[in-house]
């Protein structure tokens, strides 16, 4: 099984491992436009669930305060207004994702615009390498993010086991939030996802 294929893998694995994640994504589905493409990305499936399943290594899932985040990029906007489902609360974050919260859980939900035409544009803002990367539920195919030059850098990240930086700005802004140097988030991820 070739790299590429051992990501799509493992990555099904710790969905079918999670017992509430056919509920969330029914309820994700259902802010997407019928025939539009759902991405999965983020820190639980590209982060501690990917990894720790590449590494066999049991990763913690949910962070600190014991959530787990599960993050969605959906490539067609519904044409209503959205709305929270019974049971969730809802706001708009400051990047302009939707984000539905219930005890243990965070789900944000992003939308490809103009600004952001495609997954790839997508990918490219990620701050981090290991960051570009996304899980496609439609043709069950992991998609890296692609810079001419840097080749597929999500790919890279993982089969190297480094973290790079990918968009600076976006680095900047984050480390800024997160008040840490560069340096030290970067050699925070490392360690979490076992690379270091």
């Amino acid at each position: 099984m070739g790299f590429r294929e051992r990501f799509a893998t493992a990555i099904e694995e710790f969905l079918k491992e999670r017992p509430e994640f056919p509920e969330i994504f029914g309820i994700v589905k259902g802010y997407s436009r019928k025939g539009g493409k759902i991405w999965g990305v983020g820190t639980s499936y590209f982060g501690k669930g990917l990894a720790g399943k590449l590494q066999d290594k049991n990763l913690p899932l949910a962070d600190e305060n014991g959530v787990l985040d599960l993050d969605f990029v959906l490539e067609k906007t519904p044409l209503g207004e959205i709305k929270p489902p019974e049971g969730w609360g809802m706001y708009l974050t400051r990047w302009v994702s939707v984000r539905l919260v219930r005890e243990g859980y965070r789900v944000d939900i992003s939308y490809l615009t103009p600004y952001v035409p495609t997954i790839n544009d997508f990918l490219n803002q990620a701050p981090l390498t290991v960051q570009a990367l996304a899980y496609d539920f439609q043709s069950k195919k992991v998609i890296s993010g692609y810079a001419k030059g840097s080749g597929h850098m999500g790919f890279n990240s993982y089969k190297n086991r480094i973290v790079k930086v990918n968009n600076p700005n976006a680095l900047k802004k984050i480390t800024a939030d997160r008040k840490v140097t560069e340096a030290e988030f970067l050699a925070q991820k490392a360690k979490a996802l076992g690379f270091s």
